[in-house]
């Protein structure tokens, strides 16, 4: 498997910001620029160029996992292992317009609270107070090649039946018909690039 590098969503999500006047605006920055650390929240980035679609999702460890620091004990190393291995599942995560014919090809997921070993490219920052509570963040990238680019025409977001706490995802879409936002609620998961 080639390995997957976040600079192209990272890029894309910088380009958006900037474009929508939201960049160094006071909303949050030193948490990727798209708004303060609110536990609930969560921003979500699609980019489609051509038969690709990246996704870039960036949360609030507690969204996912209920816990904010490494995890202790057995019961929070469960909850853990099997947030991360929903996470590495996209394909569940997000349900493409099935004529568009998109695969997950890659998943990368990286967070402060992921030991080395536990991802292939986990993001793993020593400094990190081991023992406290943090404002810890996971992010994960995917990318999806479609078989039918044209024929995409929604994406349902099922992030919400998966971790109940995540109330809310901001979103912003870039594809080749333009650039947009929206947001997403457990009630309105639909997205349509």
């Amino acid at each position: 498997m080639k390995p997957l590098t976040l600079a192209p969503c990272v890029a894309l999500a910088l380009v958006m910001l900037a474009n929508a006047g939201l960049a160094g605006e006071g909303h949050g920055q030193g948490h990727g620029g798209h708004g303060a650390h609110v536990h609930g929240l969560g921003t979500l980035d699609l980019a489609q160029e051509g038969p690709e679609v990246h996704l870039r999702l960036e949360t609030p460890a507690a969204s996912i996992l209920g816990f904010e620091h490494r995890p202790r004990g057995e019961a929070e190393r469960a909850a853990q292992a099997e947030a991360l291995a929903a996470l590495r599942d996209g394909q569940a995560l997000f349900e493409f317009s099935e004529a568009a014919g998109c695969t997950l090809e890659e998943v990368v997921v990286e967070s402060t609270l992921v030991e080395p070993g536990e991802d292939d490219r986990a993001d793993h920052h020593p400094g990190q107070d081991e023992e406290g509570d943090t404002h810890a963040d996971i992010e994960v990238a995917y990318r999806f090649l479609c078989a039918r680019p044209g024929a995409l025409k929604e994406v349902r977001v099922t992030l919400f039946d998966r971790f109940p706490s995540l109330e809310r995802l901001e979103v912003q879409l870039a594809t080749e018909r333009g650039q947009a936002g929206a947001e997403l609620t457990p009630t309105s998961p639909l997205l349509r690039p």
